[in-house]
């Protein structure tokens, strides 16, 4: 199976980022982003899900990619974007392109949480699987009773 990470960046760049380092514009590339997943013959999507700015676009690209016959999961991406996805050193510094401390790895910070929501799925431990999306585990918390 084919896979490909997703990051919807909508606050800042208005922009979808791929993990293999193609970027689309979300207003009026959606066509060009279905041509790029048929062309390379992928079989899932993976979408990293923030919560807030993505709402909008998300259930538009799934129903799209969902045309095609491709998979779509939708994955927690807290901290994709400030851990390296080379080495998984988790502070690196922030900006459009980041440095990490500990390999010296380059790389666009979109681009960056595109791999680490791909990696994070191939992983599978990032909680349940129900309605395809995974998220991170819940902690339970005891509560002290005096």
């Amino acid at each position: 199976m084919k896979y490909l990470g997703l990051d919807i960046n909508s606050r800042e760049h208005n922009h979808i980022s791929l993990s293999d380092g193609l970027f689309f514009n979300q207003e009026n590339n959606y066509e060009e982003l279905c041509e790029h997943l048929v062309q390379h013959n992928i079989d899932a999507v993976i979408i990293g899900n923030n919560g807030y700015g993505s709402k909008r676009h998300i259930p538009v690209i799934k129903k799209l990619i969902k045309r095609l016959g491709i998979q779509v999961y939708l994955i927690d991406e807290k901290s994709t974007s400030v851990i390296c996805s080379s080495c998984g050193f988790r502070k690196i510094k922030k900006g459009k392109f980041i440095k990490c401390h500990r390999c010296k790895e380059v790389i666009h910070r979109d681009t960056n949480a595109a791999i680490n929501i791909l990696k994070r799925f191939e992983k599978g431990f990032w909680g349940s699987n129900d309605d395809h999306v995974l998220r991170r585990k819940r902690r339970k918390f005891k509560s002290k009773i005096n």
